[in-house]
């Protein structure tokens, strides 16, 4: 059955067509402003901290731009170490130009997020247009504008957002090469580069393009040439991957993600599912039941309330008048957990992000469907009512979605966002000079990157001695210049004079009522982190 001739697809050209030429481009330009408004100001703020990914990545890039190699002295890594992860360098490569820019900050590290997550709201339209209609893009975009479960990660200077970016795009550009063969070349290399931006892309692309092959093998047939030359691309672009994944340092980042020290063989099957089942569960989806502040807002799940009615409308309306795009949207809908059930933290809303275009295009053809011409004043009458309750209630939705998140958020996440390191390290770095040198505990997260970043350690010393960290504890131990880290009790037994760095709970146990030199204390006042003063010359 083509396409065109669905009724689906027939009610939303007819849709569309309302909303073509300059009212659509308003419409998309003013959605793309309110995407920047959630996802540019206060970006060094909120979060109000540094998560440990972004100063790795960040030290990464500043190494990269000054030295030409990342902080263990590799040139130009196509899979860097960082925190053990061996992330592919995609996004710390896209960080580069803005650290040249902005110097090693905050900002300068999560602007290619931002950028990125205001580019997917784009994407995801293109994406909807060309498998639901317009309104159905347009619709879905606005959602992803103002969906926390999308804000953060555009906020975070981490790879996890290139993900939907990625994903939205290459989908568009399949869906163009229905048509257009040419796109399929450039599907395969979207695709391709995708499979570089977070890590469950190397499973969600192969499933989605299958997906996409299995829906509509028959107008690719035609094209097949043009098919096969983005597939071959695709397959070209994952050999490093898969060589990478064979090597001793790619099977023990497996093994940190996948847990195979209580599960085996076949006991990972209703480990599977059970992870799968989960990311369809009321109380992570909707209510985003996580056991940190990382990926989520307080009240918020990655499905926003005012898509639930919506995303209903839509399943209703897929099954009434189907169409191909509707099924790989469903179809997207399950792969994506399905490429993240196995990781051991999961359910996660970071995990889940390639399935970011799938619910709120689902949402759109609600959207569309309540908007679709109708027959007879008073069915226009309810038509026009129903779009202004979806409306308002989209307003009302962004409203407390920005009190949640510049409001609310940079207060009860900042302990998980590491709130603190930065005024510590500027002290330290500011005293050292008068001491022996810096104790550093190894209690804290990891508290070598953060003194990388904001000292910004010179990379050509720093990669003389790189400190190496393990998974999962990654425990900061070694040097870097006069800083010293290591376990508390083994760092206080030097001679010297130093200032010693060390967690609240740790510091309450080690120097008891003795004053601290330095007191830092979350926003909501609960200390946090103590620097204190040591002599044993």
């Amino acid at each position: 059955m083509a396409e065109a001739s669905t009724p689906t697809t027939q009610a939303l050209t007819h849709t569309s067509c309302a909303l073509s030429g300059r009212s659509e481009l308003a419409a998309l330009v003013l959605i793309l402003l309110v995407a920047a408004l959630f996802r540019l100001p206060l970006l060094g703020q909120v979060p109000n901290g540094l998560f440990l990914d972004e100063a790795s990545r960040g030290y990464d890039a500043y190494a990269l731009l000054h030295t030409g190699a990342d902080q263990y002295g590799v040139r130009w890594p196509l899979f860097a170490e960082g925190l053990d992860d061996y992330t592919p360098t995609l996004y710390t490569l896209l960080v580069i130009p803005s650290v040249a820019l902005l110097g090693l900050t905050e900002m300068a590290v999560r602007v290619p997020a931002a950028l990125a997550g205001i580019a997917t709201v784009g994407t995801t339209f293109l994406c909807g247009r060309a498998l639901l209609g317009s309104t159905a893009g347009l619709a879905g975009a606005a959602l992803v504008a103002i969906s926390p479960w999308h804000i953060l990660p555009s906020r975070t200077g981490a790879e996890w957002v290139l993900l939907p970016l990625f994903m939205t795009a290459g989908i568009w550009l399949l869906a163009r090469g229905r048509h257009d063969g040419r796109s399929l070349v450039l599907a395969g290399l979207v695709l391709g580069v995708a499979l570089y931006s977070y890590a469950f892309a190397r499973l969600l692309v192969p499933l989605l393009a299958a997906g996409f092959v299995g829906l509509w093998w028959r107008d690719l047939v035609p094209r097949w040439r043009w098919g096969l030359a983005g597939a071959v691309l695709l397959v070209l672009l994952a050999v490093p991957i898969i060589a990478f994944g064979l090597t001793p340092a790619g099977q023990a980042r497996l093994g940190t993600v996948v847990p195979f020290d209580r599960y085996r063989g076949l006991t990972l099957i209703p480990y599977f599912l059970g992870n799968l089942a989960s990311y369809f569960d009321p109380n992570f989806l909707i209510w985003g039941s996580e056991p940190t502040h990382f990926h989520r807002v307080a009240g918020f799940g990655p499905i926003l309330w005012l898509m639930i009615p919506l995303i209903l409308l839509g399943l209703v309306w897929a099954a009434i008048k189907p169409s191909r795009g509707a099924f790989y949207c469903l179809w997207w809908i399950v792969a994506a957990p399905v490429s993240a059930a196995l990781h051991r933290e999961s359910p996660s809303s970071v995990l889940l992000l390639g399935a970011v275009g799938s619910w709120h295009l689902l949402a759109g053809l609600g959207v569309a469907a309540i908007a679709r011409p109708v027959a007879g004043g008073r069915r226009r009458y309810l038509t026009r009512v129903a779009m202004g309750c979806v409306l308002v209630a989209a307003v009302i939705t962004a409203g407390l979605v920005a009190q949640a998140l510049y409001q609310e958020y940079p207060v009860y996440a900042a302990d998980d966002w590491l709130y603190g390191a930065r005024d510590t390290v500027t002290f330290l770095d500011e005293n050292r000079a008068q001491y022996d040198g810096v104790l550093v505990s190894d209690r804290l997260a990891t508290p070598h990157v953060l003194v990388l970043f904001y000292a910004k350690v010179d990379p050509a010393t720093y990669q003389r001695a790189p400190i190496h960290v393990r998974q999962p504890n990654v425990r900061s131990r070694g040097e870097i210049g006069l800083y010293r880290f290591g376990r508390t009790a083994e760092l206080l037994g030097l001679p010297g004079r130093y200032l010693v760095w060390l967690p609240a709970d740790e510091a309450r146990s080690v120097f008891r009522d003795r004053p601290p030199l330095l007191t830092v204390s979350l926003p909501d006042g609960q200390p946090t982190r103590y620097v204190y003063e040591t002599d044993r010359r």
